[in-house]
């Protein structure tokens, strides 16, 4: 701001989509924004959208038929999506469709997965623009990074590294079946008996088979 030349009495910008007015020099900064909604900021979806006339002071003007921005922010559980669905189910059908804009926090525990949200933007695509943005930090990631850093400061060949995973992965699945026999069924393309014993719902080679 202190680089723009004095002696305005008006200074317009562009580019971003929300507006703002403020004193600059001896004159006025306008931020415009835009005349409609992109969703991209929080701060634009707390605003009219609107038009700017200017006759030695700025007025203005807001626009009609304007399409609705709505933020909510969650966090993660295992009630997520219902509560999802009972927060877009309060949210009246208008036209324009008015904008939904979702973000779930949280760390994801070991083990558990998120539910999927794409039935829920079909069963709502009729009244809404649905976007559900995911922020997931994951229970033991830097463990994980560092585990693989000093795989690759040992250098491995990709066998033993790939071995040193599954070892791995086994630990923690309390699973007590020899490396060498799971890695023999991964190289065979058993990838459901890998599945199942690596997520702990089965601990047996045979028990897996059967």
């Amino acid at each position: 701001m202190e680089e723009l030349p004095k002696g305005f009495d008006l200074y317009i910008l562009g580019h971003l989509h929300w507006y703002e007015k403020k004193d600059l020099n001896d004159g006025q900064l306008l931020l415009t924004g835009s005349t409609i909604p992109t969703s991209m900021h929080r701060i634009e979806a707390e605003q009219t959208k609107m038009i700017h006339k200017y006759n030695g002071s700025i007025n203005h003007i807001p626009l009609e038929n304007q399409r609705k921005i709505f933020w909510k922010e969650f966090d993660l559980d295992t009630a997520i999506k219902e509560r999802i669905d009972t927060f877009i189910g309060t949210i009246a059908a208008v036209k324009p469709k008015p904008i939904i804009n979702i973000t779930i926090k949280g760390t994801l525990k070991k083990g558990f997965q998120p539910p999927r949200f794409s039935d829920l933007e079909e069963k709502y695509k009729h009244k809404a623009i649905i976007n559900i943005n995911k922020k997931f930090d994951r229970e033991g990631f830097e463990e994980q990074v560092e585990k693989l850093r000093m795989f690759r400061e040992q250098k491995l060949s990709p066998e033993e590294y790939g071995i040193k995973i599954l070892q791995e992965k086994l630990k923690e699945v309390n699973c007590g079946i020899k490396i060498n026999d799971i890695f023999d069924s991964l190289v065979d393309g058993d990838i459901d008996l890998i599945f199942n014993l690596l997520t702990g719902q089965q601990k047996t080679l045979i028990e897996a088979k059967a």
